[in-house]
């Protein structure tokens, strides 16, 4: 299943700018270097996979100065996972 979201902050440039049209899709597999959309204390997060620690996973903003990921708030559970960036569309 595909779900649609937009990208909502700079944490994420060049490669992704606020605006842009995103489909992310469910997979089983993730891998390090992988964009992923994870719900974390209730917010939609825009971020890249830098490590795999067993169900935990690192993840980091390509804006180092405007992004607020695991430096910040540590490993997540790979269940906040929502899915993988599948398509991108720049608006």
């Amino acid at each position: 299943m595909l779900k649609r979201f937009r990208v909502e902050d700079e944490s994420m440039l060049p490669a992704f700018r606020p605006g842009d049209l995103l489909l992310v899709r469910q997979v089983t597999t993730l891998r390090v270097g992988d964009v992923v959309v994870l719900e974390h204390e209730t917010k939609r997060l825009l971020k890249r996979i830098v490590q795999i620690r067993g169900d935990r996973i690192v993840v980091e903003g390509d804006n180092k100065t405007k992004s607020v990921d695991s430096r910040r708030f540590g490993p997540v559970p790979k269940k906040e996972i929502i899915g993988k960036v599948w398509v991108h569309v720049r608006t």
